[in-house]
C-alpha cells in the first residue's frame, strides 16, 4: 500500500490538500491485482489570466456548407487570457 499527499498555496486562489494512493495484491506469483487513486489540482497560470485577447471575425476556414447554397463556411474566434479563470481539480481512478 503506498499513500500521497501534497499542499499547494498561491497568493492568488488559496490553497488545496491533494492526495493519491495505490494498493498492489500479490495473489499468486504470477498474478497480482492493483488500483490507484488521486485527486489533483492546478493553478491557473498568470498568462492564462492576465494576458493580451486577440479576435478573428468572419475567419474563412475554407470549408463550403452544402446546406446554405455552397457558401463559404466562416466563424469567430477569440485567444487570449480569461481573467474569470478558476484553478483545476481532477481525479483519477484505475
Amino acid at each position: 500500500m503506498t499513500v500521497a499527499g501534497r499542499y499547494d498555496h498561491t497568493n492568488d486562489f488559496g490553497g488545496k490538500a491533494t492526495w493519491q494512493s495505490g494498493l498492489l495484491w500479490r495473489a499468486t506469483e504470477t498474478l497480482s491485482l492493483s488500483g490507484t487513486y488521486g485527486v489533483s489540482y492546478k493553478a491557473p497560470q498568470l498568462k492564462q489570466i492576465g494576458g493580451d485577447v486577440s479576435s478573428y471575425s468572419n475567419f474563412n476556414l475554407g470549408l463550403i456548407d452544402p446546406f446554405r447554397g455552397n457558401q463559404g463556411f466562416t466563424s469567430d474566434f477569440i485567444f487570449g487570457a480569461n481573467p474569470n479563470l478558476q484553478p483545476e481539480t481532477g481525479t483519477l481512478a484505475r
